[in-house]
């Protein structure tokens, strides 16, 4: 995967096809429809943030809705669903925020945008490790720092504006707590 910046333009290319993309602060969740996927950024008791490893890449955990199913998943479910599966974390319910999304097109395609979804959460609970039910693999995790995230993450100069998003979240939940 490589990631250019050219003026306001941002692009990924990714399994040979190139995307532009976009962030997009916001709490409404009906300004980020269609989406595809819904990533958590969860934060431990002690600040730090769960990362995972797939395939030698570091990633928020989260994943898209079953669509399949007869009942419609809520993006809140998807992600909570998501990060129990794929880490054993459980979240607090009641504690996750929307903090915008990156708005996603295809280059050179006549398929419309859609949207990458990032809540912020908190842990409540690490469980004992478990395969995950879609590859049956238990996927590497790391606590880390805001300050070292961008260094696992490599999503480049618009990766920063998803990590202002965090930051400021992170730092009014402090506030309310003292």
């Amino acid at each position: 995967m490589s990631i250019e910046t050219n003026g306001d333009s941002n692009s990924v290319e990714w399994r040979g096809h190139k995307y532009d993309y976009e962030w997009i602060d916001g709490t409404n969740i009906n300004n980020f429809k269609p989406y595809t996927l819904v990533s958590g950024v969860c934060f431990n008791k002690e600040g730090k943030i769960l990362i995972m490893n797939e395939h030698g890449r570091w990633r928020f955990p989260g994943g898209q809705s079953l669509s399949g199913s007869r009942q419609k998943e809520s993006p809140e479910n998807t992600l909570i669903r998501e990060v129990k599966e794929e880490t054993n974390v459980l979240l607090k319910n009641d504690r996750n925020t929307l903090l915008g999304a990156y708005k996603v097109k295809k280059v050179n395609s006549k398929k419309p945008e859609y949207y990458q979804i990032y809540y912020f959460s908190e842990i409540s609970q690490i469980l004992l490790r478990e395969k995950d039910p879609e590859n049956q693999k238990i996927l590497g995790i790391e606590f880390v720092d805001t300050k070292n995230l961008l260094g696992y993450l490599h999503w480049g100069e618009e990766g920063t504006f998803l990590l202002k998003a965090i930051i400021k979240e992170y730092n009014k939940r402090q506030n309310n707590q003292k």
